[in-house]
């Protein structure tokens, strides 16, 4: 049983954070360009013009810390007695996605490396920063 809530509490994590982070930038760049998202996502290269602002990556990173934090919650509190092994999970499966991102997918080149691994590191200590919070909820 205790497997199956790990199991349950990273697929959460992972569903739970990719909604978030992923819905607001879409609604961000949504409302910026004044566009229908059925056009953005037909012209790729008029969404990333929008997101890849210096201003637009600051608020990414800030949202990103933000959908990771309750995404994190949830998976802690799903997980209960495996915290451990959920966060250490967590970690190797959002570095291989980040690697795979920064490398093979068709979206490597949308973003400088550097950022990628920023990205990766506010996520982590989203995540990691929620534990705090569950911990002191439950004592």
């Amino acid at each position: 049983m205790k497997i199956l809530r790990l199991i349950l509490g990273i697929i959460t994590t992972m569903l739970v954070l990719t909604f978030i982070v992923e819905g607001t930038e879409f609604l961000i760049v949504k409302i910026v360009s004044g566009q229908s998202m059925e056009y953005l996502s037909n012209n790729q290269s008029e969404y990333f013009k929008i997101r890849n602002q210096t201003w637009f990556l600051v608020l990414k990173l800030v949202y990103t810390f933000f959908g990771a934090y309750p995404a994190g919650w949830l998976g802690y509190k799903i997980t209960k007695h495996l915290q451990t092994a959920f966060f250490i999970t967590i970690i190797m499966l959002q570095t291989l996605v980040f690697l795979y991102a920064m490398f093979f997918s068709e979206f490597k080149s949308t973003l400088k490396i550097y950022y990628w691994f920023l990205l990766l590191i506010v996520v982590l200590c989203g995540i990691f920063f929620s534990k705090n919070y569950f911990k002191n909820k439950i004592a």
